[in-house]
């Protein structure tokens, strides 16, 4: 079977990043960078305050990839206590908090995040991750879909939402959901993982299967 959900980030500039649970797969969207002309807001915040919380998120970032999550968590809180209307910085935070098993706090990360930018499919992949890892799966399904609706061509959600349906042994649904990421991964171009699908997809036939007398 599937090993339980852990968010993973196998390297931070690559928008997917795939790891083996058994039957299944996670992708993991990126870390987000701040880029100032996407993340100054309508107020009054100075040039120096926003700096500095640019320092501490680029330096939870760092952290990050060096697998320091906890004193990550810090420094995108640092951050956070600078430049509390951040979607990025709480979204980081909530990946940090993922890797360090934090979940419950993980999703209250993701989800002010999108209660500043309710538009982000790759916060409500993550948010379903988090929710997954704590086995709520009916929560992080309906991320997964919500995910989907904002962004129909990515197949990390239409993977990650198999996963949720194989922890529930909801088999027909697994394979609607891995068949949808498996022709997206290979407009993506994305052999190998087509490839690790079908053997999943397989197995999850197998179980379809009335039991030989």
């Amino acid at each position: 079977m599937i090993s339980s959900f852990t968010p993973i980030l196998a390297n931070v500039y690559f928008p997917i990043a795939i790891l083996m649970l058994g039957l299944g797969l996670w992708g993991q969207p990126s870390l987000a960078y701040l880029c100032s002309p996407l993340w100054l807001a309508q107020e009054e915040t100075s040039n120096d305050a926003l700096e500095e919380a640019q320092k501490y998120n680029q330096q939870g970032i760092e952290l990050m990839k060096l697998g320091d999550y906890a004193e990550a968590v810090e420094a995108f809180q640092q951050a956070l206590e600078i430049y509390p209307n951040s979607e990025k910085i709480y979204s980081n935070l909530g990946i940090a908090l993922g890797h360090d098993r934090r979940f419950d706090e993980a999703v209250n990360a993701f989800q002010q995040a999108l209660e500043i930018n309710p538009q982000n499919w790759e916060t409500y992949n993550n948010l379903g991750i988090a929710l997954g890892s704590q086995e709520n799966y009916e929560q992080a399904i309906a991320a997964f879909q919500e995910a989907i609706d904002l962004n129909p061509d990515a197949p990390m959600s239409y993977h990650n939402l198999a996963v949720a349906y194989i922890k529930q042994e909801k088999w027909q649904e697994a394979i609607t959901a891995l068949e949808a990421a498996q022709e997206r991964y290979a407009n993506l171009g994305q052999i190998e993982v087509v490839e690790l699908i079908d053997r999943v997809l397989s197995d999850l036939r197998q179980k379809l299967e009335p039991p030989s007398s």
